[in-house]
This record gives structure tokens, sequence and C-alpha cells, in this order.
């Protein structure tokens, strides 16, 4: 018999349970990844969901959930970037690959200024 404390242990002992003889294959030419670095990532997605899942009220989770796919969002790279960002684009796009009826998004990058923060403006319509 098994006492698990709370979600948390739940979830480390589902991961290691579901990585015994598995192997992730992120590209044909790559290694997979099995074993604890597998149980680790698994562990690192389930805590990057349960924190979208605690911060839906304050911001918005699809947007939240696009960026778990791509690389990281760079203050540098897209104050470097001037008016045209490709990395903006891009989660644009995931965000807008929804069909009829679902939220439109538009992103817009305003640089840091004299008495703001950089800051990434989120629309929704």
């Amino acid at each position: 018999e098994l006492y698990l404390k709370d979600d948390a242990a739940l979830n480390a002992y589902l991961a290691s349970s579901a990585v015994e003889g598995a192997a992730l294959i992120p590209a044909s030419d790559e290694p997979p990844i099995t074993g604890e670095a597998l149980e680790k990532l698994l562990l690192l997605f389930a805590g990057a969901k349960e924190a979208i899942a605690r911060n839906a009220h304050r911001y918005d989770p699809a947007l939240l959930t696009a960026l778990i796919d791509l690389p990281p969002l760079d203050v540098v790279q897209l104050q470097a970037e001037g008016d045209v960002h490709p990395t903006l684009d891009a989660l644009q796009a995931v965000l807008n690959r929804g069909t009829l009826g679902t939220a439109r998004y538009q992103l817009r990058f305003d640089p840091a200024t004299d008495s703001a923060a950089a800051s990434l403006v989120s629309v929704r319509k």
C-alpha cells in the first residue's frame, strides 16, 4: 500500500512509473530521451501546466501554454529587432491556429523606457 501526501507526490510517482521502458525521440537524428532525463522532463512539463492553472485568473492560459512550445522570449533580442519581431510572429501564429469562433490574438512588444519596463502586450479579440 502506498500513501501519497499531495498532487506533487502523485505526479512524481506517476512520472517514475510512466517512464519505465519509455523513450522520447525529439527528432529523427537525435538520441532518445530515456530514464531519469525523461522523468525530469515530464515533471518539468507537469510543473509548467500547474503554474499555468494557478495563474489562469491573471494571465491568459492559451498564451502561457503556447509559450511552452517556443524558445524563451528574450527582451534584449526583442529590443534589438526593432519593429519586426519574428519571435512574436511565431507566437502569434501558434495562438491564432484555432478554428472559427475562437479568440484571435495580436501581440506587441513595448521596449523599455526611462519610466517603464519592457512589456509584451497581448490583445485577445
